[in-house]
């Protein structure tokens, strides 16, 4: 029976060092990257694991919306999915303050990340239309609460439907 404590508590032990190493690392590389290109910090936000103990549900949580514009969200999402491009998510929330509003896929998240890290590396050579294209196509795949499509046009519509004024 002793034994069997020790495995159980063992097991906890490892699985909370997983769940601390996991939320701690995409805080650190998505901050320091931030923190290191101004150009891209408009508005505070949060990415954490959901609940931060399911690590494969990522929130991105902006956490106030003071200064930027429409386009910033769009920017800094991107941003972050090619930051946490490696990363094997399944669902990738977006919230407000901690109230999850759209959501997308971990795979479609994956792509917009690898798709935008690659614009942004061929900038000079990319063909005109291709970071509006990333950008479109991002909208096109967010869903609602309810797994249906959200229907977004735009970033003002992005913005309505996510922060919830203007």
């Amino acid at each position: 029976m002793k034994k069997i404590i020790i495995a159980v508590v063992t097991a906890m032990a490892l699985f909370l060092l997983l769940v601390i190493y996991v939320n701690f690392s995409i805080y650190y590389v998505v901050d320091k990257a931030f923190m290191n290109d101004p150009d891209y910090y408009s508005s505070p936000f949060r990415v954490y694991c959901q609940r931060y103990i399911f690590v494969n549900t990522l929130v991105y949580d902006i956490r106030d919306f003071k200064s930027g514009s429409n386009l910033d969200l769009h920017k800094n999402f991107l941003y972050t999915a090619e930051l946490l491009k490696d990363y094997n998510f399944k669902t990738v929330w977006l919230a407000f303050r901690g109230a999850r509003k759209l959501k997308v896929k971990g795979m479609v998240f994956k792509k917009l990340g690898r798709d935008y890290a690659e614009a942004r590396a061929n900038f000079a050579r990319t063909k005109p239309g291709t970071m509006m294209d990333i950008a479109d196509e991002f909208e096109k795949n967010l869903l609602n609460y309810d797994d249906t499509p959200a229907g977004i046009t735009g970033s003002k519509d992005l913005f309505e439907k996510w922060i919830g004024r203007r």
